[in-house]
């Protein structure tokens, strides 16, 4: 009856979007992003949290992604989520011209598309798939919150915190060419991809633009399905 009661309670706050059990936390981007750069389980505890993390000793050194900028094609990015949000932007959001625009003074994101989608569409589907947010924040997040100079803040940090985002919406918003072309106006010289789609059909699409494109990296994700 108690937790009947709760709920009730909870489900007439406006903010609530969203009620489930509670399960206990782990840790993810804080433990892999850090054993990428040094390849070592030397565990530090964060003494807010309490979380176990892992130092992100390139990052310590300097090599933080800046000036670089990642291209994605992925499901709809979380906007709004402190991994890439951008108080300046809150209004532009919801204005039809954000959907397909440069944004070179986003402190995230240079470029912004979705394919014949409006901003309630893009809400609904990143409230259904948070899989684009999971990916963009692992190559690139950099929590909103991280010149509080508190390490609680930034443990779960991507692996570029300081790298921008190209996001080219789904892998078929644009074809070959012109995402060829977009990259290199943005001068984007990393190409990320991690599907749980069969990768195989389009080799020959990507072989070709990797042959055409020779100064840029075009990653694949392996193992994604099977």
């Amino acid at each position: 009856d108690k937790k009947k009661e709760i709920i009730e309670y909870l489900e007439n706050i406006a903010e609530d979007q969203f009620i489930s059990l509670y399960k206990q936390p782990f840790s993810k981007n804080a433990i892999s992003s850090g054993f990428t750069q040094k390849n070592s389980f030397d565990f530090k505890k964060d003494p807010n949290s309490f979380l176990y993390h892992l130092d992100h000793i390139m990052n310590n050194e300097g090599l933080t992604g800046q000036d670089e900028i990642i291209t994605l094609y992925e499901s709809p990015i979380d906007f709004y989520h402190p991994m890439f949000r951008d108080e300046a932007f809150i209004e532009k959001y919801n204005t039809p011209v954000f959907l397909k625009r440069d944004m070179k003074d986003h402190r995230k994101f240079v470029y912004y598309t979705i394919k014949d989608k409006n901003i309630d569409d893009i809400k609904k589907e990143i409230s259904k798939d948070t899989h684009g947010s999971h990916v963009a924040g692992t190559i690139a997040g950099k929590n909103i919150y991280a010149d509080k100079k508190t390490e609680m803040f930034t443990i779960f940090d991507g692996i570029a915190p300081d790298a921008k985002i190209f996001y080219a919406g789904r892998y078929d918003s644009m074809d070959a060419d012109d995402l060829k072309y977009e990259m290199k106006s943005h001068k984007s010289r990393v190409f990320s991809n991690s599907w749980g789609y069969d990768s195989n059909i389009f080799a020959s699409i990507y072989n070709k633009m990797a042959r055409d494109y020779d100064y840029g990296l075009i990653v694949f994700a392996c193992g994604n399905v099977y």
